[in-house]
């Protein structure tokens, strides 16, 4: 773990932070009746920089999680359908390197902008 001053590395903080988001549906479900409520989420964001505070990442870190939330849940779906639309017969691969870790979002690809 890296220490408080220097924060995680940039691949650590990603994957915990998708790690932390995956715990908390109501961020990513659109089903959810609490999806739209902001309050909600901004409960939810404040534990999740909590959380990786205490995993060891730097305040400057913590203090951007929404926006680096958003920008994964962008490309992610960016991805999602560049893959879709490579019907070629045979598996597409992705470079992305989160992709795997970012399926749990498949679901609710067609509702993100």
């Amino acid at each position: 773990m890296a220490s408080q001053n220097s924060g995680l590395t940039e691949d650590e903080f990603i994957r915990k932070l998708i790690a932390a988001v995956e715990k908390r549906p109501v961020l990513y479900d659109v089903h959810l009746f609490d999806y739209k409520n902001k309050n909600k989420k901004g409960e939810n964001f404040k534990e999740i920089q909590q959380e990786l505070r205490d995993a060891g990442a730097s305040e400057q870190q913590v203090q951007f999680i929404y926006k680096k939330w958003i920008s994964i849940k962008r490309k992610f779906r960016v991805e999602f359908f560049k893959l879709q639309s490579e019907d070629n017969g045979k598996e597409a691969t992705c470079a992305y390197p989160y992709y795997e870790s970012l399926k749990f979002l498949i679901p609710y690809c067609q509702y993100y902008k």
